[in-house]
């Protein structure tokens, strides 16, 4: 009796596995994307964040507070790393530097780990670039210099990019 109630767990274990594992296969990565913050006007090639800039990267992580982020991908600059600082410390994750001139190299990273909801941080010329590579019939345009404050949320479907789609949140 016992060694068919174990077999019986067993397999309702093995089957519940595999059913959690075919029902994983459809749930899309969560990518927060989003261009830093302002950022301030100090004559450098590398600038902070302005008191604006500030004030909305703590936006950013109110509006975040309730999602686990797993990872935070930001490009290697200031304005971008102030950005993803909050998210990041909340999270307890450390934020890991990806190159702006090459975005298919980051979708490398991401498709590497098994993460649920990612934080990517870049610049007006990267998260379009982004959005038109992951998602079919995507076509944004660099944004302007003044355009901030766009949280682009992206549904990513590693094996089905067919299915890949995203919407935007205006956070000013």
């Amino acid at each position: 009796m016992k060694t068919h109630l174990f077999r019986f767990l067993l397999l309702t274990c093995l089957t519940l596995g595999s059913l959690q594992s075919l029902l994983a296969q459809d749930l899309p990565v969560r990518i927060f994307l989003m261009r830093h913050a302002q950022k301030a006007v100090d004559g450098t090639r590398d600038p902070e964040l302005s008191q604006k800039g500030m004030k909305m990267a703590s936006t950013l992580d109110s509006l975040l507070k309730d999602v686990k982020v797993n990872a935070v991908f930001s490009t290697p600059y200031k304005r971008t790393k102030m950005t993803a600082n909050g998210i990041a410390i909340r999270n307890t994750v450390t934020i890991r530097d990806y190159d702006p001139f090459k975005v298919r190299s980051l979708l490398t990273q991401i498709d590497q780990e098994p993460l649920e909801n990612i934080v990517v941080i870049g610049h007006g010329n990267t998260v379009p670039e982004f959005i038109n590579t992951l998602v079919s019939g995507a076509s944004l345009e660099v944004m302007e210099e003044s355009d901030y404050g766009k949280l682009f949320v992206i549904h990513y479907y590693k094996n089905q990019p067919q299915r890949n789609n995203y919407f935007v949140l205006n956070i000013n």
